[in-house]
């Protein structure tokens, strides 16, 4: 470690390794201290890791950097997140974290990934309880996603697109989805009714998904609502100008 105390910045070379009880782990090979900017970054193979009440979690970047007094992180260029123990992927290529607001920001085509879902879009906002379970997710320009519902069996698909797109989550379940701006919602039915190849598209300027222990039970279409319904080749189309 070399330390300028005159411009007041300090680097490590080879084998720097970094532990703190919010960053946990870091290691890479270069690390630079500025202490007017009031910052650490890592970079050279940069890895951060850290264990915490069971829950691992683990962050790739080109650079890592850290800001103590504001308890924020950012990890930049292909920035990579996951909780394995959580089933929360995430990639993008700039991302900000709030530690005391438990938030991150993805900059740059991010696309979160769990088992059952996938969703992308040019930002998104992630919000996580204490608990490690998502608390909500906003997504602005460019939203698109689809879910898996594994409770039957074959599962059933919903495939969504709009401008914007605002999940919340209750204990790790979905509670409620909207959708602004050309929204799009494509439903393939699952279980004894994918026999029948059910599917039911419906378009609008908002819709807005309400859920009751993980299952839509109400979805509100508005603005100039267009939809069909098929099986087996059989098809129903509706056109209406008002709220469905």
């Amino acid at each position: 470690v070399v330390y300028f105390r005159e411009s007041g910045k300090a680097t490590a070379r080879e084998n720097v390794i970094m532990t703190g009880p919010y960053v946990g782990r870091v290691e890479g090979q270069y690390a630079l201290y500025d202490r007017t900017r009031g910052s650490l970054f890592v970079t050279v193979d940069p890895v951060l890791r850290r264990v915490e009440d069971g829950d691992s979690l683990i962050v790739i970047a080109d650079r890592l950097e850290f800001f103590p007094d504001d308890n924020s992180a950012e990890a930049q260029g292909n920035a990579s997140v996951s909780m394995p123990d959580m089933d929360f992927y995430s990639t993008s290529e700039y991302l900000r974290y709030f530690g005391s607001e438990n938030r991150f920001e993805l900059f740059g085509s991010p696309v979160l990934e769990s088992e059952d879902s996938e969703l992308s879009g040019d930002w998104m906002e992630i919000i996580i309880e204490s608990s490690g379970d998502p608390r909500s997710v906003r997504i602005e320009g460019g939203a698109s996603g689809y879910f898996l519902d594994k409770g039957v069996d074959p599962p059933a698909e919903t495939w969504f697109s709009s401008e914007r797109a605002f999940f919340t989550f209750e204990n790790g379940d979905p509670d409620s989805v909207m959708l602004a701006g050309s929204a799009t919602l494509r439903m393939k039915s699952g279980g004894e009714a994918a026999e029948r190849n059910e599917m039911n598209t419906v378009r609008g300027n908002s819709l807005h998904i309400c859920f009751e222990n993980g299952e839509a039970v109400e979805v509100v279409v508005s603005g100039y609502v267009t939809g069909t319904y098929s099986y087996l080749g059989v098809g129903f189309r509706a056109q209406p100008n008002t709220a469905a």
